[in-house]
């Protein structure tokens, strides 16, 4: 398997812009519920933010934020692990965990 992590990391981080994004407001006006989502954000541009954003039993985002700065382990996105890491992924009822 040859790619870079960084890169598939940021590609698939979400946009607030994003047909994904707007299922999540929809998923959420449509069952009526409020949603407290963390998630990895990207910009479109050069950079990523962990962000944050609430959105309401409309379906209508009410708040989103970017942490102003991330802390040492945020910054670190690897460790010094063997590729047998990767190998654990089992069936659970609910269905693949790892």
């Amino acid at each position: 398997m040859d790619f870079d992590l960084s890169t598939k990391y940021a590609k698939n981080s979400l946009r607030i812009d994003s047909s994904e994004m707007s299922k999540i407001c929809a998923v959420a006006a449509k069952n009526k519920i409020t949603v407290s989502l963390g998630f990895s954000e990207n910009d479109g541009g050069h950079s990523l933010y962990i962000a944050q954003c609430t959105i309401g039993a409309d379906g209508e985002m009410k708040m989103r934020r970017r942490k102003l700065k991330p802390t040492h382990m945020e910054r670190t996105m690897f460790g010094d692990a063997s590729g047998a890491s990767l190998n654990n992924v089992v069936d659970t009822p609910v269905g693949k965990v790892g």
